[in-house]
């Protein structure tokens, strides 16, 4: 959209967009939401972020039941679509019996608006992805997730497994079938980034707004935040169909 030839140096290539980028990307994308879309800005959001989550958690779905590993939350867990480079994302065991508690310690999402001043922003992404990634893996699951202290000025999150009690035995299934889901289910970041772009254009159209109106500001706001070359998405996010596994 933007002529990028007009944009400042690269940050980096798309061939090395990182969560980092993902997390900006919705920050320009909340961002223009919410100065061109009035009084239903917060509602578009919101449906944006829950569209986006329950199409993943659908295609996690699909490719458990087609290794036959069900839609427990064992299999939820081991089913996730994405990996972040070492050190970027880090989370303790606070408990394992009789149910599995976690506490997120480093967050990238968080780090990158807090970084830029987007917390506000953010926040609208953290309200929601987690149940709605749950959701459409298995409606009958319940991932309980809370904030350990204030979510902007911390960033910690405490989850809570329900139905996973972590025995030897059961971390060892988890990890087998961490195993297969792996075999080309783990998407890069340009994937996810065009699935959340695509996630907010059905979105504003389903509210008769011009997708343009949004995307075209929040691609030059990205831009500005993370260079040219991690802007390639906005020209082809259309072209993929996010619900195949």
């Amino acid at each position: 959209m933007q002529d990028r030839n007009t944009a400042k140096e690269p940050s980096g290539g798309a061939d090395v967009l990182l969560p980092d980028h993902h997390a900006l990307l919705f920050s320009a994308l909340a961002r223009s939401v919410l100065s061109t879309c009035g009084e239903a800005a917060e509602a578009i959001l919101s449906e944006a972020v829950k569209s986006y989550a329950l199409e993943r958690g659908r295609r996690m779905r699909k490719r458990a039941i087609a290794y036959r590993d069900g839609t427990s939350m064992a299999s939820y867990r081991a089913y996730c679509e994405w990996t972040a480079p070492p050190g970027s994302i880090s989370a303790v065991v606070a408990a394992r019996s009789p149910v599995l508690v976690t506490h997120t310690v480093t967050c990238p999402w968080y780090e990158a608006w807090k970084r830029t001043g987007r917390l506000r922003e953010g926040a609208f992404y953290c309200r929601y992805v987690d149940e709605y990634l749950v959701k459409g893996f298995d409606e009958g699951l319940v991932l309980e997730v809370k904030t350990m202290h204030d979510p902007l000025s911390s960033g910690r999150c405490e989850f809570i497994w329900n139905g996973i009690d972590l025995t030897q035995e059961e971390e060892d299934r988890i990890d087998a079938m961490r195993a297969r889901a792996e075999q080309g289910g783990v998407k890069d970041w340009r994937y996810h980034m065009g699935h959340l772009m695509s996630s907010f254009a059905g979105c504003l159209r389903r509210h008769g707004i011009d997708e343009a109106t949004v995307l075209i500001p929040a691609e030059a706001d990205f831009v500005s935040l993370c260079g040219n070359d991690a802007a390639s998405m906005f020209d082809d996010y259309s072209k993929v169909d996010y619900e195949a596994v």
